[in-house]
């Protein structure tokens, strides 16, 4: 069954020809009964068509469980696939950056941020380009994803050689571009990346069980189940409590629920009759 085959009809006239088009004013109003349901194992390795194939029989029937979840976007509706997770992010770091490694106090970067490895220029100062200190020619990374709030930042893979390695220690010198207003960069340099480690590795939560107190971390929802980048209220730093468990992004990944509603087939039929279209004078 095809969502727009049960649509309503009318005339469409343009200068190529008349048509019949589906009535955009007509929507599905599933809210006046309630049709059973059953779970749907399906992640983010299989397509919504390839799902709605092997349930209804149909790929065309995928707006099923769209209308069964009560969403509209079919590319946040599925569970990230822990694989596929894994492969696109096991090459990214996430750190800290410092002006001094014997000292504390984070910086964090915006996203777009160039990050490379500083180099002591001793030369001819065009070898290095008129900001000397790193070279063209050298590896580099990006900033991707940013907490502020926990000035902790996760860069993409290197390019051009590794000079960050996600051990946990203090690493080389770096510089770092950040883009600015009006289409120009600021350059810092002599910053130092502190505790490097895996993307994936990365704390998203922080639960006290015995306070019922969690904490979630302000990174994009690609790495977090908080959909706000905005700095959560100042708390408490939890590191070495007593009784905290900490869930990284991966662990998120893997215990993050696969299933979904989905209508049963033998009463999609009903959806039918549920159709409403809204008239305009």
């Amino acid at each position: 069954m095809k969502y727009f085959e049960n649509l309503p009809k009318r005339n469409f006239e343009s200068s190529i020809g008349n048509f019949e088009i589906s009535d955009f004013f007509t929507y599905l109003d599933n809210s006046s009964v309630i049709i059973d349901k059953s779970n749907v194992e399906i992640d983010s390795k299989t397509t919504l068509l390839e799902a709605s194939y092997a349930v209804y029989n149909d790929p065309n029937s995928f707006w099923l469980f769209l209308a069964a979840n009560n969403t509209v976007n079919p590319f946040t509706l599925l569970a990230t696939n822990t694989n596929i997770f894994i492969t696109e992010n096991e090459g990214k770091i996430n750190m800290g950056i410092v002006s001094n490694p014997a000292g504390s106090t984070g910086l964090a970067f915006p996203e777009g941020t160039i990050v490379v490895p500083y180099i002591a220029n001793t030369g001819d100062s065009a070898s290095y380009s008129s900001i000397g200190n790193f070279s063209l020619d050298g590896p580099l990374t990006l900033v991707e994803d940013t907490s502020f709030y926990q000035r902790q930042m996760i860069i993409k893979d290197q390019k051009g050689g590794t000079f960050i390695s996600p051990n946990g220690l203090t690493g080389s010198s770096i510089v770092v571009i950040t883009p600015i207003l009006g289409g120009t960069y600021s350059i810092q340099k002599l910053l130092y990346p502190t505790n490097p480690k895996k993307s994936i590795d990365t704390t998203i939560k922080v639960e006290l069980s015995e306070e019922g107190f969690i904490e979630e971390y302000s990174y994009s929802d690609k790495y977090s189940s908080s959909k706000s980048k905005s700095a959560p209220p100042p708390s408490l730093d939890f590191s070495g409590v007593t009784g905290s468990t900490e869930t990284t992004a991966l662990q998120s990944i893997e215990l993050s629920s696969k299933n979904i509603p989905a209508y049963v087939q033998s009463q999609v039929g009903l959806l039918k009759s549920l159709f409403v279209a809204a008239k305009y004078s």
